[in-house]
């Protein structure tokens, strides 16, 4: 029995307990010759435990274990990413990859999603831009590990790099999670 519960009990018990205790010596005055009896007693303490038990089970209403799913994440456009930066600068700059043909790198319908990557040597900032953007400024910044917040619509990778002379960046993976 919870607290409260128990509060009512006791408060409707002694509440029970004046009304029997103050109501003869009422009543005598108008009837002085009234006596309460055990014929009167009885149904009076009856109303009583009924009065308390309508009331305690109207005060008790319990919730049920509700299962709330984790929101949509990001889900990919494609296994295999393609650069669309053409020509490469040489020595630094911003590479931009999507699906190609299939569109955006990634999409999402809303929600909170965390990305897992590690950009390796030459590769120094991974970003994402909306797919309709027409460049890779303002791009917003991912940081391994952190969950971000994005809204709906389709997106593209934009990767900063910078190298000393020529070379070959590798390749590198970025897992979403939800």
């Amino acid at each position: 029995m919870n607290p409260s519960t128990v509060l009512l009990l006791l408060g409707n018990a002694f509440m029970a307990a004046v009304t029997l205790a103050v109501l003869p010596g009422v009543i005598r005055g108008k009837y002085p010759g009234f006596r309460l009896s055990m014929r009167l007693l009885v149904p009076l303490s009856l109303i009583s435990v009924v009065v308390t038990g309508v009331v305690v089970a109207s005060m008790t209403q319990s919730f049920p274990a509700v299962v709330v799913p984790a929101p949509p994440g990001a889900t990919s456009g494609c296994a295999n990413l393609t650069n669309e930066t053409n020509p490469v600068a040489p020595l630094g700059g911003t590479l931009r990859f999507d699906c190609a043909s299939a569109g955006a790198a990634f999409s999402t319908s809303g929600g909170v999603s965390t990305p897992t990557f590690t950009l390796p040597t030459g590769y120094t900032r991974l970003g994402y831009v909306s797919h309709s953007a027409t460049s890779c400024s303002g791009s917003t910044e991912l940081i391994s590990g952190n969950a971000v917040t994005i809204a709906a619509g389709g997106y593209d990778y934009c990767v900063d790099y910078n190298v000393v002379g020529a070379a070959t960046l590798p390749s590198f993976t970025v897992t979403w999670s939800n």
